[in-house]
């Protein structure tokens, strides 16, 4: 399993609405902050793999203003590799 974070560059804050079929998925990027360093980005973190598809083929990602700020694998316990 995949564990991902997205950032939303530049912003303390953003709101992301995904269209999948008829349907409108929100996604909260929260946890940014300004301070005499600059800007902290807002984040987003999933282990969905649906939602980390949906998250990378949006026009958000396409254009850079949300990019994939880490990336972790981790072992799933139910695996039996």
């Amino acid at each position: 399993m995949t564990i991902k974070t997205y950032a939303a560059r530049g912003l303390l804050d953003f709101r992301m609405a995904l269209k999948v079929g008829g349907a409108v998925i929100r996604i909260v990027f929260s946890g940014g902050t300004m301070g005499s360093n600059g800007v902290v980005s807002a984040k987003y973190t999933t282990e969905s793999p649906a939602i980390q598809e949906m998250i990378e083929k949006s026009p958000q990602f396409e254009s850079k203003r949300v990019y994939l700020f880490s990336e972790k694998e981790i072992k799933d316990e139910n695996s039996n590799h």
